[in-house]
């Protein structure tokens, strides 16, 4: 079984970051919801998400 690392970028704007990310990456996201996007980095061995900073604020309130 193989691991996958996770990295989760809090961002000020989802959809700009999913674009730029979508650019970046040269792949579409596996995921794009309100308050998650998610993508399956090259080579198989992480995902990075990107979380509106709303959400994230919400989450360290808890």
């Amino acid at each position: 079984m193989r691991l996958a690392s996770h990295f989760i970028l809090c961002v000020a704007d989802q959809a700009h970051g999913t674009a730029f990310y979508e650019a970046a990456l040269v792949r579409a996201p596996r995921l794009n919801v309100p308050g998650m996007t998610a993508f399956a980095l090259p080579g198989g061995g992480g995902v990075l998400g990107l979380m509106p900073e709303a959400g994230a604020a919400l989450l360290r309130n808890h």
